[in-house]
């Protein structure tokens, strides 16, 4: 990993940009229904200061562009999204442009960890479903799920070398 790291050369001017075009295309991804709701606020308040009165028909329409009331955005949530957007993008630029061999093997890599950790979080965090009180699971059942489950990791896990191997 030593040999990897003094490899590569610090990101270049165009490696930054990618990193920051793409944090600008998640703040605005973020932010766009809080923009389209007041776009829609001011047209409405624009219409109505030009005339009071308006249409049931025309102000349900300008009411269902509004949409419903949002949540204001936490400055610290959309701040953190657009850098790890922008980290994404930009790793795999950078080392592509560092001519790393077999880069897209750590990028692979990357993309399954972090799959398997957010599969792993999901069902860590996420509710339990309620089990009908009048059933209970046949014990069968659980070991075949379990067994299915450690197929499906042993496949996986077959198709990441495989995948390795072939690039």
């Amino acid at each position: 990993m030593e040999g990897v790291l003094e490899s590569l050369a610090w990101p270049s001017a165009l490696t930054w940009g990618v990193v920051a075009a793409t944090a600008a295309a998640a703040v605005i991804a973020q932010t766009h229904a809080y923009l389209r709701q007041a776009f829609h606020r001011r047209r409405l308040d624009r219409r109505l200061a030009r005339n009071p009165y308006i249409e049931r028909d025309e102000l349900r329409d300008y009411e269902l562009a509004i949409g419903g009331a949002l949540d204001p955005p936490e400055a610290a949530t959309v701040v953190r999204a657009a850098l790890w957007a922008g980290t994404l993008a930009g790793v795999p630029f950078w080392l592509a442009q560092n001519h790393l061999e077999h880069w897209w093997h750590y990028a692979a890599l990357a993309f399954w960890a972090l799959a398997l950790l957010v599969g792993l979080w999901r069902r860590l965090n996420d509710p339990q479903p309620e089990l009908p009180e009048a059933e209970e699971v046949d014990p069968l059942t659980v070991q075949l799920s379990i067994a299915g489950f450690a197929a499906a990791v042993g496949v996986f896990l077959v198709l990441g070398i495989l995948v390795i191997n072939l690039f």
